[in-house]
């Protein structure tokens, strides 16, 4: 055993030389922190980014939730690396953006709500000329896409109110009869749109061939609010209403480790329940097609594949410690396979070694038995005594090599056993 734990040695210091080299070329483990921007306190993304929040935080990680005017404001914030994650509308990126925005994924569909008042008699939205019409807050992501479609009606401000305010004060200002429309991109599901249907001087906008629009803005697609959808006892709305939409997305940076981006990805899939009550083509939320920006390849490979199995079998950030650390086995399976196959042949080579070096010396006085003088025979007879007391209480040799030990021993004898004859030949 000793002798194993000798050659064990070098083999352990060439592996951890390995490791060490090996070490030099992975990159370290990314900080278990994030910031996300938000929206508006109380909003959709906001109550989504909570939900991921105490998700994160299971997973051992920090989170930092920065509240924005809305997409416009998010994109920046991304394009600067000032937060880590953002929700945008889709639509609201550039093409340039494509450079350094990734989309982790598309998590549910965002209608373009517009309500007018019941006495404005506004039936199209070329009827919004001459009037006054918000668009929500600047920075938001109902400004850029209203502009967007009210550009492609032809309406602008040369002759129309463009006016950019939050939702709250155009709500109220709606209700008051004091502007004539408010444009609104948000989920079905929310409380601000049941308000407007709810209340009896307002009224949603249909628009108008929607599938020219589609070809206009192909990152926006149709969906329908069935008729009593909003409040079945009222029946709101009261027939089936088709409006554009465009996909709310998860977005995040090209240079955010690709491990935080998985976990990103993970979460969003444990934690989705699109909002209900529209009827789209058949798309489920998330997805990572519904999306204009290019897709994180992590996300793209999470939504594809799934949990890896040894995301499984441990915690994720054991699993994904394990998979990081995965190159070092390069330097384990260069340097084992071929040592392990060469220990074997070395050491029974070594253990050997320990019992034929004594025949180089038995060898040569055998050689010598006929020619010696009574007093080199004396002196080879201590010699060998010697070299027996050595043999039986230096050598330690393992059970499979006893064979080799005692035939050693019973050579010295035999030799010794000549030496002693001839030197009583030679003193009679």
């Amino acid at each position: 055993m000793k002798e194993a734990f000798k050659l064990w040695i070098p083999l352990l210091l060439l592996i951890g030389g390995g490791f060490w080299l090996t070490s030099r070329f992975i990159q370290p483990a990314p900080k278990k922190e994030l910031t996300i921007a938000t929206g508006r306190e109380g909003g959709v993304y906001y109550t989504y980014a909570l939900r991921y929040k105490k998700l994160l935080e299971q997973e051992g990680m920090t989170v930092h939730l920065k509240p924005t005017a809305g997409s416009l404001e998010t994109r920046k914030l991304l394009l600067s690396h000032k937060v880590d994650i953002g929700f945008m509308q889709e639509g609201t990126a550039h093409k340039e953006d494509a450079k350094t925005l990734r989309a982790v994924a598309a998590i549910y569909p965002e209608p373009l709500w517009i309500f007018v008042t019941k006495k404005s008699k506004i039936a199209t939205l070329n009827d919004l000329k001459n009037k006054y019409v918000a668009i929500g807050e600047r920075g938001s992501g109902t400004f850029a896409l209203s502009r967007k479609i009210l550009r492609a009606a032809g309406i602008d401000n040369n002759h129309t109110a463009i006016l950019d305010i939050n939702d709250s004060k155009a709500c109220a200002l709606l209700k008051k009869g004091e502007i004539d429309a408010l444009f609104r991109v948000i989920a079905a599901t929310s409380d601000k749109i049941k308000n407007c249907f709810a209340h009896h001087e307002l009224q949603p906008l249909p628009i108008r061939r929607i599938d020219a629009f589609l070809l206009h803005f192909p990152y926006l697609k149709k969906v329908t609010l069935p008729e009593g959808a909003i409040d079945l006892a009222h029946n709101l709305p009261s027939h089936n209403l088709d409006l554009l939409a465009a996909s709310a997305t998860v977005v995040t940076t090209n240079d955010l480790d690709k491990v935080l981006v998985r976990l990103m990805a993970k979460v969003i899939k444990e934690a989705q329940n699109p909002p209900a009550l529209l009827k789209s083509d058949g798309t489920d939320y998330p997805n990572i097609t519904a999306t204009q920006l290019p897709v994180h390849p992590s996300a793209k490979r999470y939504f594809k594949e799934g949990d890896t199995w040894l995301e499984k079998i441990f915690p994720f950030w054991i699993a994904a410690n394990i998979y990081r650390l995965k190159i070092m086995l390069i330097p384990v399976l260069t340097l084992l396979i071929p040592l392990l196959k060469s220990f074997f042949p070395l050491y029974r080579w070594r253990i050997r070694s320990k019992i034929y070096r004594w025949y180089r010396q038995l060898s040569e006085i055998d050689r010598q038995v006929e020619t010696l003088t009574p007093d080199q025979i004396t002196n080879e007879i201590e010699k060998l005594d010697k070299l027996q007391d050595e043999i039986k209480q230096h050598t330690d040799v393992p059970l499979s090599y006893m064979g080799e030990y005692y035939l050693l021993r019973t050579h010295v004898a035999f030799v010794l056993q000549r030496l002693k004859e001839r030197q009583k030949a030679k003193s009679a």
